[in-house]
């Protein structure tokens, strides 16, 4: 029984094809019922997965580029939020109300959404409020370069996120279609196999293998 992709896709092309192309198989096949317009059924259902596979992986790969542009822009933007919120509780060690708003003594969110916002407020304030950062080496302009870093991860993010979620709608499309052609497929060889129990050769024809001295 056929289980990987690759597997039913080889399965059901077998038996659409061979059934489509060989007369004498369409011939026994119709004195069951199972007329043309079935095949051309089990055919469509085989295009209809095959483009949802291929939508699928190109989705999946969508997915694995947006994470790896996040991962890389989170990982340079925590490098360099570390290093000025390090410098920010020495530059405002004596003013609690901008060290609150700055977000300086409070728990680092976990949630990467969160964490972004955090950072944003943060070097919101400081460009509103530079003189003091500017004391340490770090002027306005990086600043505000820090806060359109802080901006794009959020755009990243909420790429990332809809990215994950075309891909998971996708691999579900597919899996449902999957399901359907394999169901087709097993339906098809149940008749194939009655139709066909005295002529071995045209089984193998559909790719089921006959016990020799049938």
């Amino acid at each position: 029984m056929a289980n990987s992709i690759g597997e039913v896709l080889q399965w059901a092309h077998t038996l659409v094809h061979n059934a489509k192309n060989h007369s004498g198989i369409q011939v026994q096949l119709d004195t069951l019922g199972f007329k043309p317009e079935h095949i051309t059924t089990g055919e469509t259902l085989l295009l209809k997965t095959q483009n949802l596979e291929q939508e699928q992986r190109s989705y999946y790969e969508k997915k694995l580029a947006a994470t790896d542009a996040l991962a890389d822009h989170l990982a340079e933007l925590r490098t360099q939020y570390r290093e000025h919120a390090t410098l920010a509780k020495l530059a405002f060690a004596d003013q609690r109300p901008l060290r609150k708003s700055l977000g300086l003594d409070r728990y680092q969110p976990r949630r990467r959404s969160e964490w972004i916002k955090m950072v944003t407020g943060f070097y919101q304030e400081l460009v509103r409020n530079p003189k003091p950062m500017a004391k340490y080496g770090v002027p306005k302009a990086k600043l505000e370069q820090m806060l359109a870093s802080a901006q794009s991860a959020m755009v990243l993010l909420i790429e990332q996120q809809q990215a994950k979620g075309d891909a998971q709608r996708a691999t579900q499309h597919k899996q449902q279609s999957l399901q359907e052609l394999k169901q087709w497929c097993r339906n098809f060889q149940r008749i194939a196999e009655v139709a066909l129990q005295d002529d071995p050769q045209l089984l193998e024809v559909l790719g089921k293998t006959v016990p020799s001295g049938r």
